[in-house]
């Protein structure tokens, strides 16, 4: 008897665990839910808020019920804030989009890593972010170089909407800095076909026997992406 009792007991623990697994029970980082760390990003202590946001960013979709709360933090008075709201943002993806306007604003941020981690948020969400491309192009052409380099990745995960930025991006293609040319590279290759007035001056760098080799085997990615059959008879490869 004491047996069937213990295998009843088994039984019914077992099929709780699973009814709870499967209803789908609400993620936990660190110890703390969601809605806890949510919460956190009002804490009075600007460390306690940077560590929420980091936390909601690790979670990533998962946690895609505190972008709002993100959104506020992405405004938020410490950089280290909005810098791993940024980061939170970007793990979400195009789940994200209405962080587009905050993210755009950050561009300008007087703290450059909150500028970069904009930058890069905005080209996770990807086409979603697409009205924040005139922000993109003028960082595309400001002095910092690194966030040359952000924004051209970003534009190139946009995609095709972004083809406003090609001429932004064939003007760093002649920049002092490499990351800014390489960077420019992989956005036009993100563009596609969109990116065709950049053809020839991808081709020049291809077909430079001593250019940089990651700047010709990005030229040459970049090519193919943009016109296959072109790129095929030039014997980009």
């Amino acid at each position: 008897m004491a047996k069937r009792w213990g295998a009843v007991c088994l039984g019914l623990v077992l099929a709780l665990a699973v009814g709870r697994l499967a209803a789908g029970e609400e993620p936990v980082q660190e110890g703390k839910s969601v809605k806890q760390w949510v919460g956190q990003l009002r804490d009075a202590d600007p460390k306690a808020r940077a560590q929420a946001a980091r936390a909601l960013g690790v979670l990533g979709p998962k946690a895609k019920e505190a972008i709002p709360a993100l959104v506020q933090a992405l405004r938020d008075e410490d950089a280290a804030v909005r810098d791993w709201a940024a980061y939170a943002v970007a793990s979400m993806g195009s789940d994200a989009k209405e962080a587009v306007p905050a993210l755009e604003a950050m561009l300008n941020d007087d703290s450059p890593i909150a500028r970069l981690t904009a930058a890069n948020a905005l080209g996770s969400i990807g086409p979603e972010a697409r009205a924040a491309v005139p922000a993109l192009i003028k960082a595309l052409k400001g002095e910092d170089p690194w966030l040359a380099w952000s924004a051209a990745l970003a534009v190139g995960r946009i995609g095709p909407d972004a083809k406003a930025a090609v001429p932004a991006l064939v003007d760093n293609l002649g920049a002092y800095h490499y990351i800014v040319r390489h960077g420019a590279i992989k956005g036009l290759a993100g563009i596609g076909p969109a990116a065709r007035p950049a053809w020839k001056p991808l081709l020049e760098i291809w077909e430079d026997k001593e250019a940089d080799p990651d700047l010709r085997r990005a030229a040459a990615t970049a090519l193919k992406r943009i016109d296959p059959k072109a790129a095929a008879q030039e014997g980009v490869r």
